[in-house]
């Protein structure tokens, strides 16, 4: 008898001792999916912004043609006067 309660009471322990470490493992994975969702969010608002700046800098860079075209434009203007 005293036999099997010290199996069974080995046995509840190791139980118990791989319950925590499971419940660790399972937290250790929440943290880590909040981290993956934080970057995520984090890539997504920095495409938004790299497009807005990518937009922002086709117009600049439109604006400068057109610029170089008036510029243009003026000096063979004042080269016929």
């Amino acid at each position: 008898y005293q036999a099997m309660k010290k199996r069974v009471e080995a046995e509840v322990k190791k139980t118990e001792s791989e319950e925590a470490l499971a419940k660790a493992a399972e937290q250790a994975i929440v943290t880590r999916e909040k981290e993956i969702k934080s970057a995520d969010k984090a890539v997504t608002t920095l495409k938004e912004q790299m497009f807005r700046a990518s937009q922002s800098l086709f117009a600049m860079r439109q604006e400068e043609a057109n610029l170089i075209s008036e510029i243009s434009g003026s000096q063979a203007a004042s080269k016929n006067l």
